[in-house]
């Protein structure tokens, strides 16, 4: 009779080894389907994409304008399928912009389609406002995008308020100097 001795024998030390590294191995596998899932999550941010609409804050009312409206990407992600659109009011024609979808008499739009990772880009359009002194309009611009690691649509806006400070109407009324009573008058405006 042979007494057991105490420990592991080589069956038990092969065991123990081989459920070691199944375990290893998972934990290796987990920490990389984890690092890969935060790394592809830290790609985007919506907060890193921005756009400003810039221009003149005061304009005499039926001048030529020009507005310039910025984007960027501060992603490691691109951004697909981006349109750039603006709403104005109806007492805003836009002008001499050939880039410029006009959808409605208050809308418009640029296809901008891919945005790069870490770009940026700009747009203008110009346009006349026709509005009473002191009027206030409002234009607005909004980018709707969708990034290249995500399956959602994505919206970022700005706003510029542009005060009116005149409106222009010339009057000119030709009338003759002298009128005798019982004479027809003309009036040339």
């Amino acid at each position: 009779w042979e007494a057991k001795r105490a420990g592991l024998g080589k069956e038990g030390i092969k065991a123990v080894s081989l459920g070691l590294l199944i375990i290893t191995g998972i934990f290796i596998v987990l920490a990389g389907l984890i690092g890969a899932y935060k790394y592809k999550q830290g790609s985007f941010g919506e907060e890193r994409v921005s756009i400003t609409l810039s221009g003149p804050g005061e304009i005499k009312s039926g001048d030529l304008i020009t507005y310039e409206i910025s984007y960027k990407n501060n992603n490691r992600a691109s951004l697909q399928n981006a349109i750039l659109s603006i709403n104005f009011p109806d007492n805003f024609k836009p002008e001499g912009s050939p880039n410029l979808i006009v959808d409605s008499p208050g809308s418009g739009r640029f296809v901008l389609g891919a945005i790069k990772s870490y770009s940026e880009g700009k747009v203008s359009f110009q346009g006349k406002a026709y509005s009473p002194k002191g009027s206030l309009i409002y234009l607005k611009a909004e980018l709707n995008y969708k990034p290249s690691n995500f399956n959602s649509q994505f919206i970022v806006k700005h706003q510029l308020s542009v005060n009116v400070l005149s409106f222009p109407v010339i009057l000119e009324v030709l009338a003759p100097q002298k009128l005798a009573n019982g004479d027809a008058l003309d009036y040339l405006i």
